[in-house]
């Protein structure tokens, strides 16, 4: 049988696997979600994610992708929002220079903040 701690070092973030998943802050609760994480990989993610102290608040599953909200310490969001881009018509998250928390208001408009990636498909954050 193979363990998790095996399977996660077979998983790269270079691999194409990850092309799908996206972070930005949630809408409606407290809280951060990670969205289209296929679920060849949810398992990884999820002991990842448990690991690291985040909260699982609601998990959904369509089409061959999970979407979760949870509350993470304010490390693991900000790390997460320099590996994952933002999903589509969502604004980019700004990361503090030491890259250990999310700005927001007049912090997120500084010039040593790190932007979030957008989403590739984005056009209109491309622009």
């Amino acid at each position: 049988m193979i363990s998790l701690a095996t399977t996660t070092a077979d998983v790269s973030f270079a691999s194409p696997v990850w092309e799908t998943v996206r972070f930005r802050r949630a809408k409606e609760k407290k809280g951060w979600a990670l969205l289209g994480i296929p679920q060849q990989v949810y398992p990884l993610v999820a002991l990842r994610l448990f690991e690291l102290q985040a909260k699982l608040i609601n998990r959904h599953e369509a089409e061959g992708f999970t979407n979760l909200l949870f509350e993470a310490p304010p490390s693991v969001a900000a790390k997460l929002a320099c590996a994952f881009p933002a999903p589509p018509g969502c604004d980019v998250l700004k990361v503090a220079e030491s890259g250990d928390r999310i700005l927001s208001g007049k912090a997120a408009k500084s010039a040593k903040a790190i932007a979030q990636r957008p989403d590739p498909s984005d056009t209109s954050a491309v622009a």
